[in-house]
């Protein structure tokens, strides 16, 4: 779970709801915090939650490769939000950054930076460049944006599978709505599990020699896939 201090906050209210976040911490309770970006005048305030025992990281808005960036990884694990221009440029050095621990995308406001249509495919070419910045630097995939359409299940699915397909292995939700479908999204279907059931047996048949399977040669990558594939699907089991 991911406690909000910047968007869903009015600015009236962020020392308030800092001081709500405190008492859930406090208690022990844990979740990460999306914190305001540097630039703004909450974002010392928000630091000081950094002590707090059920604080699991910061989520930090707006992340591009500056210092502010790598003093809040020196006090907590962090998710860089990559949702302006020079975030996406600095992308790779951030993923780089000791403490950072996951890149995420944030497709609403890196429309409004860009000034481009905020339709889900327009940011393909980010995902796709997280991908290869979170793989480069060992971390885990990345996470995609929020779709906004909370009540809209086919719109968050198709959102879902499309950043699967490009090498992203989770999604941030806005709603508890939203969490089957993405879910559901994510995990490896019938048809992928069976296909991959086949590939590892065409391999073992094989006893490693070179295989086919319904006329096309299987390779070691096809086998790593399908051995992946297979290991997600039990992890949706458990």
């Amino acid at each position: 779970m991911i406690l909000d201090l910047e968007d869903g906050v009015p600015p009236q209210a962020r020392e308030q709801a800092r001081s709500y976040v405190r008492d859930w911490l406090g208690a022990g309770r844990p979740a990460l915090v999306r914190i305001n970006a540097a630039d703004t005048a909450w974002f010392e305030q928000d630091l000081t939650l950094s002590p707090e025992k059920g604080l699991l990281g910061f989520v930090v808005p707006k992340a591009t490769d500056a210092p502010s960036l790598r003093r809040v990884a020196d006090l907590r694990p962090v998710v860089a939000l990559i949702e302006t221009a020079a975030g996406v440029i600095d992308a790779r050095r951030i993923a780089l950054t000791s403490g950072i621990v996951r890149l995420a995308i944030g497709t609403i406001d890196l429309a409004l930076d860009l000034d481009v249509s905020a339709e889900d495919d327009v940011f393909d070419p980010v995902r796709l460049e997280l991908a290869l910045a979170s793989r480069a630097a060992a971390l885990a995939p990345p996470i995609d944006s929020v779709v906004a359409e909370f009540g809209n299940a086919d719109a968050i699915t198709a959102s879902a599978r499309r950043a699967r397909a490009l090498g992203l292995s989770s999604k941030l939700a806005i709603h508890p709505a939203q969490l089957q479908a993405i879910h559901e999204a994510f995990r490896p279907t019938r048809i992928e599990i069976e296909r991959a059931k086949r590939i590892v047996a065409a391999d073992a048949e094989a006893g490693g020699a070179a295989a086919a399977l319904d006329g096309a040669m299987v390779e070691r990558p096809m086998v790593m896939r399908a051995q992946r594939t297979l290991a997600r699907s039990m992890n949706y089991e458990c």
